[in-house]
């Protein structure tokens, strides 16, 4: 039991860390924000002298904490599970799950709904629009493209 709720842990932190780098990148791609804040400038100024108008960067879309991110990467799990669950129940009637095709097209449906998922939970837990959290789960999944890629290279690379 303890063993699965430390690789639970685990993965949810690896997890949230490629959310974080799938935000960071959209915020490179993106660009920043330019933002004029206006502070105070001396205690003995002037009424009118008193404010200063300073131009800032802002990302364009706030990266989440390590918390709220692993909330977000949770949430897409679950969901995610879900709709797994009912689409194996579903595909486990008539269709032959043995055949390449038909799980190959599982797996399709599977990979745009978790897609639409993750939109959506970002779209909504982060201040950003839903462009811009499509971005960010553009690079999510193109950073767990890499990360496999890699992990299945290495290993052929072991066994060769």
């Amino acid at each position: 039991m303890v063993c699965w709720l430390g690789a639970l842990l685990l993965t949810l932190f690896v997890a949230s860390a490629v959310l974080r780098g799938g935000v960071a990148l959209a915020n490179r791609a993106i660009g920043t924000e330019k933002v004029e804040t206006v502070i105070g400038w001396d205690w003995d100024s002037e009424e009118e002298d008193d404010l200063i108008p300073v131009e800032s960067d802002k990302p364009a879309i706030p990266e989440p904490s390590f918390s709220k991110a692993i909330v977000i990467v949770f949430l897409a799990a679950l969901v995610n599970t879900v709709i797994a669950f009912l689409l194996s129940v579903r595909l486990d009637g008539p269709l032959n799950l043995e055949e390449w095709p038909v799980q190959v097209a599982a797996y399709m449906v599977g990979a745009a709904g978790g897609f639409v998922v993750l939109l959506g939970i970002l779209a909504a837990m982060l201040p950003t629009t839903p462009k811009r959290a499509a971005l960010v789960t553009l690079f999510v999944y193109l950073i767990v493209v890499a990360m496999v890629t890699l992990v299945y290279g290495l290993i052929y690379l072991i066994l060769k």
